[in-house]
């Protein structure tokens, strides 16, 4: 689910879209022509959303976000790579069908409840504010070996730079970067 909230009010804009893992970011049609090995990869995996197509030099590449029962895997990427001389598709990024998730995916804190604990770690000023259910995986975030899946409201600045993630069952900050570097 993607919502947008401004920080004058508690209220979503009313420009808030939400997101489900069946609906493509892009228009699709031209991978008819293009890439048609593009839409068989997307039949067979419906938990691929279409976020970037781009085309040059006769190369053809999609960037897919990807979902796990409806929920976005932050920081899980799909891309499929065809070049000019070979009817050959190269993968790029995360396997999508292999999540041991062992977590709830029913969040127990809101979204604007997230925003407003991000509020108390980053000043946002007049800046419009997104927040975003899904799962990240927490020790790629802070370097560490293993997995360590948690259900997040990703809360950020509308136009980049400020972010938090924030756990949606306990409403602890995870991680938050207030767009300066130290």
């Amino acid at each position: 689910m993607l919502f947008s909230a401004c920080n004058k009010s508690d209220k979503p804009c009313n420009t808030s879209t939400e997101i489900t893992n069946n609906g493509h970011l892009v228009d699709i049609s031209m991978l008819q022509t293009a890439a048609p090995q593009f839409l068989d990869s997307l039949n067979k995996y419906p938990m691929l959303q279409v976020a970037q197509i781009r085309t040059g030099d006769g190369n053809v590449r999609m960037d897919c976000n990807v979902y796990h029962q409806g929920v976005r895997m932050f920081f899980t990427t799909y891309g499929l790579l065809k070049s000019p001389n070979s009817s050959q598709v190269s993968v790029v990024g995360n396997n999508v069908t292999d999540f041991n998730l062992n977590i709830a995916l029913q969040p127990s804190i809101t979204g604007l409840q997230a925003v407003d604990i991000t509020k108390n770690e980053i000043a946002f000023g007049v800046n419009c504010i997104d927040y975003t259910l899904g799962v990240i995986d927490l020790n790629s975030i802070l370097g560490q070996s293993g997995v360590d899946y948690k259900l997040v409201w990703h809360v950020g600045s509308i136009t980049g730079g400020m972010f938090a993630y924030i756990d949606a069952q306990t409403g602890a900050v995870l991680y938050s970067f207030n767009g300066f570097i130290e």
